[in-house]
């Protein structure tokens, strides 16, 4: 029979797609300039807790709290 592949068998697959959607992420925040992970999920369709997720394990990130709200930004070079 046929069975769904796991991740372990193809990360690969799974580091392209995390790459993808972190270069999504700096190309929109490079657009708004700064952004929640609520912000960013509405903007792409993407869950808010995967937007966090994403948001926070990626590097080169300004992280700011405004009220009670973490927005980021692309840090300066």
């Amino acid at each position: 029979g046929i069975r769904p592949a796991s991740i372990a068998e193809y990360p690969d697959l799974s580091l392209a797609e995390k790459q993808s959607r972190e270069q999504q992420i700096r190309q929109y925040l490079l657009q708004v300039g700064k952004a929640d992970a609520s912000q960013l999920a509405d903007a792409m369709g993407w869950r808010r807790d995967e937007a966090s997720r994403l948001l926070n394990i990626m590097t080169g990130l300004l992280k700011e709290r405004e009220g009670k709200r973490i927005v980021y930004a692309i840090e300066a070079r």
